[in-house]
């Protein structure tokens, strides 16, 4: 895994597709940075709800982590700070 070039605040675990808690994650304990940017977000989708975003995560190059346009299914879902923790989807 690449070095991090970044300052993180929390870990999330990571599932893809349609692997989800009490599961074990698919990736586990990733130190990330992350954000909100609801205003960003809401801009940037022009009314597409699918599009929207509430947050950004910074995380190191090389982490297994998928966008399936949306959250739709093969896409990955993250939860903070661990499987136990709030539930984001990737878009």
């Amino acid at each position: 895994m690449a070095a991090t070039t970044f300052a993180t605040n929390t870990t999330i675990d990571i599932y893809q597709g349609m692997n989800m808690p009490p599961a074990a994650p698919d990736v586990a304990g990733v130190h990330v940075s992350l954000r909100a940017a609801y205003a960003p977000g809401l801009e940037a989708s022009e009314g597409a709800s699918a599009a929207r975003w509430t947050h950004v995560v910074e995380l190191a190059l090389g982490v297994d982590i998928r966008d399936a346009g949306g959250g739709g299914p093969g896409g990955s879902s993250v939860y903070v700070p661990d499987q136990n923790g709030t539930k984001f989807n990737v878009v």
